[in-house]
């Protein structure tokens, strides 16, 4: 049986990286494939359903303690004798881990760039933290045998050109399961009843409340809706870093009470039947797996021109700018535009485009 080291996972629930590792690992497990995750918090939930599954759950330090981090993944790598690990990250500051692998001999060393820039909301530390990226780049490449990424562009904000156009690597499919987002009217009348939005029409978002989301801007988008549109609610559904001050800002324009922050929440597919449109103005996106969720759901989905193109799987998704002059009102008219829009099936678009995991094998990636 091939034993496979993955991570680093969260908390199970942090976004768009866990909900790929532990998709692979529901698909995989058990196809003689034996996990084990890496941490840098172990939480109590994740490790108790892990564990119910026969895989292990190690901490391993923050990447703000890295010899200490580089000394704990050497000894796990050491001990657990692994024949594949597998690193899902999003800068190419999280080298150490590679090279404990490498140094520890292990013959398959998988990096999977998840992110096409850094997060962080100071221009500043952005500025700074993205020039670190751009150094250990060049390194990082060095102690991986594999090289993965959710969209072309992910690659090449990890890896050197030479590496994204040669054969170790490949773009992987952050995959769902599409029948699990298909459009159902009795969720979409629960839900909106449940967050008082019979009757509206509803903008959508679900994202962590962080720079790369945009949500300003979106907020400037909406106040411009409300203005046209006495019907229109914008549901926002995450949180994160910028939650309170996105409040405040909500305040700010006089639309807080036509935005429903709904917080933190593992059930996207049944927010994602109470929303009439899904808006995406990212700042940068590796892919945008919220967006593809919601063509699986059947909703026009718009999106910036910094999502990848990978993520318009089906027709139903247009790149609208962020960056000219008059993008806040072009994006608040397309917006209103998709009011009473119907709910196609999308499925076979997305089994055809390998976006449906239950069409794929992802043992074949390890």
């Amino acid at each position: 049986m091939k034993r496979v080291c993955i991570g680093p996972i969260q908390d199970g629930k942090a976004g768009g990286i866990d909900r790929y590792i532990l998709n692979l690992f529901e698909n995989t497990s058990g196809k003689k494939v034996a996990f084990d995750f890496f941490t840098d918090a172990v939480h109590p939930e994740l490790q108790a359903y892990l564990q119910e599954r026969s895989a292990g759950l190690f901490p391993v330090s923050s990447l703000s303690h890295p010899i200490r981090q580089y000394r704990e993944y050497r000894a796990l790598f050491r001990n657990r004798q692994y024949d594949t690990v597998y690193f899902n990250i999003s800068t190419a500051l999280c080298l150490f881990g590679p090279l404990a692998a490498k140094r520890s001999g292990i013959p398959k060393i998988i990096i999977h760039s998840h992110a096409a820039g850094y997060d962080a909301s100071s221009p500043i530390l952005r500025t700074v933290m993205t020039f670190l990226h751009k150094v250990c780049k060049t390194i990082l490449y060095r102690f991986g045998t594999d090289f993965y990424a959710c969209s072309e562009s992910a690659g090449l904000w990890m890896f050197p050109k030479r590496i994204v156009h040669g054969d170790r690597f490949r773009v992987v499919n952050n995959a769902i399961h599409a029948k699990a987002y298909a459009f159902d009217e009795n969720k979409r009348a629960e839900m909106r009843s449940e967050y008082g939005l019979e009757n509206r029409f509803v903008i959508g978002h679900i994202g962590n409340f962080l720079y790369p989301k945009n949500h300003a801007f979106l907020l400037d988008v909406f106040a411009q809706v409300c203005r046209r549109d006495d019907d229109a609610m914008l549901l926002l559904v995450g949180d994160g870093a910028l939650f309170d001050a996105m409040q405040d800002k909500a305040k700010s324009l006089g639309i807080f009470e036509r935005v429903v922050f709904a917080g933190r929440h593992m059930n996207a597919a049944d927010f994602l039947q109470a929303m009439d449109v899904f808006a995406f103005p990212s700042n940068f996106e590796g892919l945008g797996i919220a967006a593809v969720e919601a063509q699986a759901a059947g909703l026009r989905c718009v999106c910036s021109e910094f999502v990848p193109k990978e993520t318009a799987v089906t027709s139903l998704c247009v790149t609208v700018p962020i960056s000219s002059p008059d993008a806040v009102s072009q994006w608040a008219q397309i917006l209103i535009e998709a009011k009473g829009a119907d709910r196609p099936d999308t499925s076979q678009a997305l089994s055809d485009a390998g976006f449906d995991i239950d069409t794929l094998d992802y043992s074949k990636l390890l």
